[in-house]
C-alpha cells in the first residue's frame, strides 16, 4: 500500500473502503472521531487527529484514505469541524434500528468473508448464533431455573453451540456457583430464539465461584461493587476468543475455505461485543423468587448467602421482617427460628443487649435509618455500638437517623478507652446525644489521651516515647488504662458537665501546658527534638488553591497551635507513631488553616481541618485539602506519597528510655491541675502509680531501684 494515492480506493455503498486493509484504515479514523458522543473532529486541518490515531509509518496512507472518504461524502466539513457520516448505518433510536444496525453488520461480515451465495447465508447464520450464545441466559430446571454463560463456544454441524457453561442455580434452597458440562445442557435455536436448559444433577459445584456468589450483591444497584459479574464477563469473553482455534470447523460449516485475512476479519468483528455484567446483574435479579428477593434487600447490600439463607423457610422470611436492621446477625440464631422459639431472647445472647432496647430497635430499616445502617448491620457482639448500647437505659435507645448518628461518633470514642466504659460515662453520653456529639467534636478524646500521656510519665517515673505511642497497642497496656481512671475520675453523675469543663480548661490551657512540657522534655532528653518523615516525600505539596506544608517535629507543631491558636501542638506523639499527619493549609488569597490526616481502612481520609480558635476553614482552604486528596489518589501510590503508616514510624526519630525524678513527676501533674477536679489533682505520683498497677497497667520495663523508690 506503500505510494498509494486517494484515488486509487475505492469506496463501497456502505461508504467504506473496500479493500479489507484499508477498511481498517477508516475504521481507525471513524473511531478517532468518534470521542465521546459527537462523531466530529474539532480541527481544521485532519493532521492532527492523524498525527495521534497513526504511527509515523502509516500516516501517508491514512492521509490518503481520509481524502477518498471525504470525497465520497463518509467525511463532511461541518463548522470548525469534521463529521463522520456513516451510510450504512441508522441512528439506534430505538429497538428496531438497534437490530436493523445489526443485521447489516451480520450481512457484511458474510459478504467479505464468502464468495458464494449460500456460503454467505451459512455464513450470516453461524455469526449470527455466534454472537447469540455469547450472552446472558435464563435456562429451565426441573426446580428453578438458571442463569447461564458459556464458558465455551463450539461449531458443530448443526452451528454455532455451548459445549460447556457457568451458571447461577436459582433453586428453591438457594443460590448455588455450577459448571455445566456438555451432557447437562439441552438447546436449540427455532429460528433467531435460542432455547435452553440444564439438568441440575450432571452439573459439578464450582466452590471458587460460590464463595464470590456468597458476597455478590443482589441488587443490581450495587452489585456493580462485586467481583461476581465481572468473573463472568470473563469467562464468556474467553469463550469467545476460544473461537478463533475452529477456522476449519467454521470452513466445513460454510462450505468454503476462509483464508488467514479473512478469518482475522472475522474474530475481530465476533470479538467487539459490550460487556455482560451489567446484563448478568439485572437478569440473575429479576430470576430471584420476588417474596425472598424483597426480605433479602432489606439489607441493602444484602448477599447472595443471605437470600439463600432466607430460603430456608417462612420463619426466616418472618424474622428478617421484625428486625431488618439486624439481618445479618440471623443466621447465628437460626435454630431458635427454625424452632419457634424466642427471637428477643436468641438475639440477646448474640448481641449482648437486654430485650427491651432490642424491642425498641424492632421495625428498623435501612431508610429509617440512612447511611447509620451500617452502625448496626456489620456490628456484633463486643462491637462498640452494641457496647454502649447494652450500657444505657433501654428507652434511650435511639430511634431517629441523627440520633444513631451521634451513637456512632460516641460509641467510636469510647470504644477508643476500652469497654465497659469508665465510670457512669455511657448513661451520660445517652442522656443528650447532641451535647455528646458537640463535645466528642470539641476534642474531648485528644484532652484525655494527653492528660494520660502525662500520668503514665509521671506514675511510671520513666519517660519513653515507645510507651507513650502505646495508646494503639493493647499489648503494652500503658495509654488505655490511664486514660480509663482520667475518664472515672471525671464521669461521675448523669451528666456532661464535669467533663465540659475538664475539656473546655485542658483546650484553655494547651498552648502553656505544651510549652511546659516540651522544656521538660528538653530537660530529659537534652536538645534532640522528636521528628518524622512527612506524608508527602517532598514535605510540601503545592496546588492551584493553596499549599500544604507538613509539619514534621514537635517545635513546628507547637508554633502552629500558637500562631492558630488550637491545640495541635498536643498531637506529636500520634505524628511521632505514624497514627496521623499534620500540614498547614495556607490559601492562594491568605487563609490558614491546619488539616489532619489519618489512615482509615487502607485509605488517606481528612480527620480534623481546622482554622484558627477551631473555627470552621475557608472554602479556599478546604479548596486546597480537596485538590491534595485527588492528588494523592485515595487507595492509589503517586510518586512522592508516602503511603505506609509503618514506613512512617519506622522513619521516626524514637527517643530513649528516660527516668523522671520526683520532683519533675510532681511538676508534670501540677501542669494539668487546671483542668483535673480537686479529688483528681490531690493525688500524688504514687497514688497514681497504685492505681496504674491494680488496672494491670504496670508494663513497663523498670530498673529494680526505681520501683523501690514507691
Amino acid at each position: 500500500m506503500k505510494g498509494i494515492k486517494a484515488s486509487d480506493i475505492e469506496i463501497g455503498e456502505d461508504g467504506m473502503p473496500s479493500d479489507p486493509r484499508l477498511r481498517t484504515v477508516a475504521v481507525a479514523i471513524r473511531f478517532h472521531m468518534a470521542g465521546i458522543q459527537g462523531r466530529k473532529w474539532y480541527n481544521p486541518s485532519p493532521s492532527g487527529l492523524i498525527k495521534t490515531a497513526f504511527e509515523k509509518r502509516k500516516r501517508k496512507v491514512a492521509e490518503a484514505v481520509w481524502k477518498a472518504l471525504e470525497a465520497a461524502g463518509s467525511i463532511q466539513k461541518e463548522g470548525f469541524g469534521y463529521v463522520y457520516v456513516d451510510k450504512g448505518r441508522l441512528a439506534p433510536v430505538d429497538a428496531e434500528s438497534r437490530r436493523k444496525n445489526f443485521l447489516a453488520l451480520v450481512d457484511g461480515v458474510a459478504s467479505r468473508l464468502c464468495e458464494t451465495e449460500e456460503g454467505r447465508r451459512r455464513m450470516a447464520a453461524l455469526f449470527l448464533q455466534m454472537k447469540t450464545v455469547y450472552g446472558v441466559h435464563v435456562a429451565s430446571m426441573e426446580q428453578g431455573a438458571a442463569v447461564v454463560v458459556a464458558t465455551e463456544i463450539a461449531v458443530a454441524p448443526e452451528g454455532a453451540r455451548m459445549a460447556s457453561g457457568f451458571a447461577v442455580l436459582v433453586a428453591p434452597d438457594g443460590l448455588f456457583a455450577v459448571d455445566v458440562p456438555f451432557e447437562a445442557i439441552s438447546q436449540s435455536f427455532e429460528g433467531d430464539l435460542y432455547r435452553i436448559s440444564i439438568d441440575r444433577t450432571l452439573c459439578a459445584p464450582n466452590g471458587i465461584m460460590q464463595a464470590t456468589l456468597d458476597q455478590y450483591h443482589i441488587s443490581p444497584f450495587t452489585s456493580r461493587h462485586s467481583a461476581l459479574p465481572r468473573k463472568v464477563n470473563a469467562m464468556a469473553k474467553a469463550a469467545l476468543a476460544a473461537v478463533g482455534s475452529q477456522r476449519e470447523a467454521c470452513s466445513a460449516f460454510v462450505g468454503e475455505e476462509i483464508g488467514g485475512r479473512k478469518w482475522l476479519s472475522f474474530m475481530a468483528s465476533l470479538r467487539r461485543t459490550s460487556h455482560l455484567w451489567g446484563m448478568f446483574s439485572r437478569i440473575l435479579y429479576k430470576t430471584l423468587d420476588p417474596e425472598i428477593r424483597r426480605a433479602a434487600m432489606r439489607n441493602p447490600v444484602g448477599t447472595a448467602a443471605q437470600y439463600s439463607w432466607l430460603c430456608g423457610g417462612a420463619r426466616r422470611i418472618q424474622a428478617s421482617a421484625v428486625y431488618p436492621v439486624l439481618l445479618p446477625l440471623l443466621p447465628s440464631v437460626e435454630e431458635a427460628i427454625d424452632r419457634g422459639e424466642s427471637l428477643n431472647e436468641a438475639l440477646s445472647s448474640v448481641t449482648g443487649l437486654k430485650v427491651p432496647a432490642l424491642r425498641r430497635m424492632a421495625g428498623f430499616t435501612w431508610q429509617k435509618l440512612g447511611a447509620n445502617y451500617r452502625l448496626l448491620a456489620e456490628a456484633r457482639k463486643g462491637s462498640d455500638v452494641f457496647e454502649m448500647l447494652s450500657e444505657i437505659p433501654p428507652e434511650r435507645v435511639p430511634v431517629t437517623r441523627g440520633e444513631w448518628e451521634r451513637v456512632r461518633i460516641a460509641s467510636q470514642a469510647l470504644g477508643a478507652f476500652g469497654w465497659p466504659s469508665p465510670g457512669t460515662l455511657s448513661a451520660a453520653f445517652s442522656k443528650d446525644w447532641r451535647a455528646t456529639e458537640r463535645l466528642v467534636g470539641e476534642g474531648l478524646p485528644q484532652a484525655v489521651r494527653d492528660t494520660a500521656f502525662a500520668v503514665i510519665a509521671a506514675a511510671d517515673r520513666v519517660w519513653s516515647e515507645g510507651v507513650w505511642n502505646a495508646y494503639a497497642d493493647d499489648s503494652l497496656g500503658a495509654v488505655r488504662p490511664a486514660a480509663r481512671l482520667v475518664l472515672e475520675a471525671l464521669s461521675t453523675g448523669d451528666g456532661l458537665g464535669r467533663l465540659k469543663r475538664f475539656n473546655a480548661d485542658w483546650h484553655k490551657g494547651e498552648r502553656r501546658r505544651s510549652a511546659s512540657m516540651k522544656a521538660i522534655r528538653r530537660r530529659i532528653f537534652g536538645e534532640k527534638l522528636a521528628s518524622w518523615a512527612p506524608l508527602w516525600r517532598e514535605g510540601t505539596w503545592k496546588g492551584k488553591s493553596g499549599t500544604l506544608e507538613f509539619l514534621c517535629d514537635e517545635d513546628r507543631l507547637a508554633e502552629e497551635g500558637s500562631e492558630l491558636t488550637h491545640c495541635v501542638g498536643s498531637y506529636w506523639h500520634q505524628c511521632l507513631s505514624g497514627q496521623c499527619h499534620i500540614a498547614a493549609v495556607r490559601s492562594v488569597g491568605g487563609g490558614r488553616s491546619t488539616v489532619e490526616f489519618v489512615f482509615f481502612d487502607e485509605s488517606l481520609v481528612v480527620a480534623q481541618h481546622r482554622a484558627a480558635h477551631n473555627d470552621d476553614p475557608s472554602e479556599a482552604c478546604a479548596r486546597a485539602v480537596d485538590e491534595f486528596m485527588k492528588a494523592a489518589g485515595g487507595k492509589m501510590k503517586p510518586e512522592g506519597f508516602l503511603r505506609d503508616p509503618e514506613e512512617v514510624a519506622e522513619t521516626a526519630a524514637m527517643r530513649e528510655v528516660a527516668e523522671v525524678d520526683a520532683e519533675t513527676a510532681r511538676e508534670i501533674l501540677a501542669l494539668y491541675k487546671d483542668c483535673l477536679p480537686a479529688s483528681v489533682r490531690e493525688r500524688s505520683p504514687g497514688e497514681w502509680a497504685d492505681m496504674m498497677r491494680d488496672a494491670g497497667a504496670w508494663r513497663v520495663a523498670r530498673e529494680p531501684e526505681l520501683q523501690a523508690g514507691f
